[in-house]
């Protein structure tokens, strides 16, 4: 989240802001272990914006990667993710919408297809934007794509996600996972407290996943 060129949990951020109308951020992994789960992490992600700050209205970004790979799945360069910030008519402090495009190459060498777009709201701490641990998220998303079996998908949330930056797990919402007529929904619970624990259901039998 910085823009100065330090690093941030071992990863390295640059800023080309010779370009006052184009902000370009490089963010660079260098495959060490991120994290308390201690995920591998290799490869570049490029974060072009159009000079204004992610929390300004009307700022568009675009994402893209370079070799970027995580615990051996690799995301195709071909991966494009446009981020807007619009103004917000509906009482949220801030919104963004994203729309995503990218291939997973899955280490049996099988890929994943992934299009889909998506909101983000931010509910909270939007007055503090030196101050990103009293930030507060709600998501909504739709994406349909490929499995590495051949098989169409399709993911939805039936309930808006909700992340706390003071909670590194998703602490509410639903989302529901169509393969060929086989429905899967996760329930991530009530937001009431903060855990790494979500109900998946499958064919109407629940059980109690980690995160």
């Amino acid at each position: 989240k910085r823009n100065d060129g330090s690093d941030i949990n071992g990863a390295i951020v640059t800023l080309d802001s010779s370009n006052k109308s184009k902000f370009i951020y490089t963010v660079s992994f260098d495959g060490i272990a991120y994290g308390t789960n201690g995920i591998l992490i290799s490869g570049s992600i490029i974060i072009t914006t159009n000079g204004k700050k992610y929390f300004e209205n009307g700022m568009v970004a675009t994402v893209t990667t370079k070799g970027l790979e995580i615990d051996g799945v690799k995301f195709n360069d071909d991966l494009t993710m446009t981020i807007r910030n619009v103004e917000s008519t509906s009482g949220y402090e801030d919104i963004w919408t994203f729309d995503q495009n990218y291939t997973l190459l899955l280490t049996n060498g099988k890929s994943i297809i992934v299009k889909g777009n998506g909101k983000r709201y931010q509910t909270a701490g939007y007055d503090t934007p030196d101050d990103y641990n009293d930030d507060a998220f709600k998501a909504e998303i739709s994406a349909n794509g490929t499995a590495s079996n051949a098989v169409a998908f399709q993911i939805s949330t039936t309930a808006l996600l909700v992340k706390n930056v003071d909670c590194k797990y998703i602490s509410a919402g639903t989302l529901e996972w169509n393969s060929n007529g086989s429905i899967k929904m996760i329930d991530f619970g009530n937001s009431t407290v903060c855990d790494n624990i979500a109900i998946i259901t499958v064919e109407g039998i629940e059980s109690k996943i980690t995160l």
